[in-house]
């Protein structure tokens, strides 16, 4: 394992705890019971999925990242700064 990758885990795992500590423990535990997750490691998982997925979805040159509302066929673009950068870059 590279050094940058290790000082990236190191550094994720220390602001993880920190950001849970500044108030996002209820929006977190808001967003487990909303989510049905059978655990925090699934809530994760899938979190991650998705960016994953989104982030190779822009690299290919998608425009943007929506769902669609199934009854009239419009379109709500996700609004993510990290997306934006994607773009840009």
């Amino acid at each position: 394992m590279s050094e940058k990758i290790q000082l990236f885990l190191n550094e994720a795992e220390k602001r993880l705890v920190n950001i849970l500590d500044k108030g996002k423990k209820e929006e977190l535990t808001k967003l487990f019971i909303k989510s049905k997750a059978e655990n925090f490691e699934e809530l994760f998982l899938n979190a991650i999925a998705l960016l994953d997925w989104s982030i190779d979805e822009l690299l290919k040159g998608k425009d943007s990242i929506a769902s669609i509302d199934e009854d009239d066929g419009r379109q709500k673009k996700v609004k993510i700064p990290l997306f934006k950068k994607l773009k840009n870059s």
